[in-house]
């Protein structure tokens, strides 16, 4: 087991992920039960079986229901349907070893970390929450809220360069551009 998430919407439901790239076993294996544990069904429809399949983290999301995040080793896949069917969801971000993935409840941020150094921040995962076949379907719509930032600064007492974040802070309030596709933003720290 790789890990294990339990829902915050139904009690009997947990989410798993087995990693058995190390006896050779490189399929996709993630499952899902709705009854305590007591039965568990495999959820990879969509996920291609390659060399690089294996699942590493899935996660809930925290907004909306059904909403689920998956790293493997060859990428990150999102499912809108309970992970009946999942699909890629790179949009920029490099085809890498997903490890871990954390959903940053206030911002709405994805945090997703990658095998190394790799730390990928997809910024504000609103438009994912509120998708819809309807909304996928449509020419133009805006789904991206303002948001109020309230930040300590970070230069007002001295800091060594090796705890100072390298990234600046997204402007205040919401953009005056839509974008019709998420975007990553790659934090690095110093070495």
């Amino acid at each position: 087991m790789d890990n294990i998430e339990a829902s915050r919407y139904d009690a009997g439901t947990a989410y798993l992920t087995v990693d058995g790239h190390q006896v050779n076993f490189r399929d996709p294996f993630v499952y899902k039960t709705a009854d305590y544990g007591k039965t568990w069904t495999l959820i990879t429809n969509g996920i291609p079986h390659n060399m690089l399949s294996y699942a590493h983290c899935v996660r809930e999301d925290p907004v909306r229901k059904g909403l689920l995040y998956l790293g493997t080793e060859g990428g990150l896949y999102v499912s809108f349907d309970d992970g009946k069917n999942w699909q890629p969801l790179q949009s920029g971000l490099p085809h890498a070893p997903v490890y871990w993935l954390t959903v940053q409840e206030r911002f709405h941020d994805l945090a997703v970390a990658t095998y190394g150094r790799g730390f990928w921040i997809l910024d504000d995962i609103t438009a994912l929450e509120q998708s819809t076949p309807e909304v996928a379907s449509a020419k133009a719509i805006c789904l991206r809220r303002a948001t109020r930032i309230a930040l300590k600064k970070w230069c007002s007492r001295p800091r060594s360069s090796t705890t100072q974040p390298r990234e600046k802070n997204p402007p205040y309030g919401a953009p005056s551009i839509s974008i019709s596709r998420p975007t990553w933003e790659r934090r690095t720290w110093p070495s």
